[in-house]
């Protein structure tokens, strides 16, 4: 998929995805943070699925669920802190 218009159709916006794989990590600078490429369970798609950490839920039991918990904290600050800024 080329563009976020095409994961619509994809995807229902009204279907919750309980479960993925994560099969590669990517750093997007500041401005993007960490994406992660999803494989989806259940679901055929063409291309990539890349998302942002700061959106993904992880089990407690992961085992660097305590640094990714940690990076996902500070993200989302860091995030708010822009904003107010009007970046």
């Amino acid at each position: 998929m080329g563009s976020g218009s095409n994961l619509v159709g994809a995807f229902s916006t009204s279907a919750t995805i309980s479960r993925c794989k994560i099969v590669n990590v990517h750093y997007a600078g500041d401005e993007g943070g960490i994406l992660c490429k999803l494989e989806v369970e259940g679901h055929k798609t063409e291309g990539a699925f890349f998302v942002s950490i700061t959106h993904l839920i992880f089990e407690r039991k992961t085992p660097l669920f305590r640094q990714i918990d940690a990076y996902q904290r500070h993200r989302v600050k860091k995030l708010m802190r822009q904003g107010e800024r009007g970046y």
